[in-house]
């Protein structure tokens, strides 16, 4: 069962192109506002709104279970494949206090972007912003928990 444990990152989506009947490019900017606790690699995905990575209350898929104890996007990457807008993994691990960027494609508006990453060093927990709305145009900033 998920729930929610502490804020773990800011998100930051600048929409560059934004037009309702097209796709637009986002730069997605992680930073990680823990005290002490790396991400590993952040999967970013972008995604029509029949896609969720989880429900609250409700046990994890399989995938989400690798990503949340092993770190490996690999898997979730691969289940979202067919339904995703675009799909990228920002390599590495994010320390506290710094920021990772990545650009994605999505539909302004009326797509949605998911994050996930897990939180080390735990064995389970991830940080994870779970279907918002990507935003028309403009900018947004997210404060995204973290769950167990």
């Amino acid at each position: 069962m998920f729930k929610p444990t502490i804020t773990a990152l800011t998100l930051t989506l600048a929409a560059s192109i934004a037009n309702a009947q097209s796709n637009a490019s986002y730069e997605v900017t992680i930073t990680n506002i823990t005290p002490g606790q790396s991400f590993t690699p952040q999967l970013v995905v972008t995604h029509p709104g029949d896609a969720i990575l989880f429900r609250l209350g409700e046990a994890a898929s399989e995938p989400l279970e690798i990503l949340a104890e092993a770190g490996d996007t690999g898997p979730l990457t691969e289940a979202l494949g067919g339904v995703a807008t675009d799909v990228q993994t920002i390599p590495g691990l994010l320390g506290p206090g710094q920021q990772s960027s990545v650009v994605v494609t999505g539909n302004p508006g009326r797509g949605y972007i998911s994050v996930a990453a897990m939180m080390i060093p735990t064995n389970d927990s991830f940080v994870a912003m779970n279907r918002v709305k990507l935003p028309a145009s403009g900018s947004v900033m997210q404060l995204v928990p973290a769950y167990d």
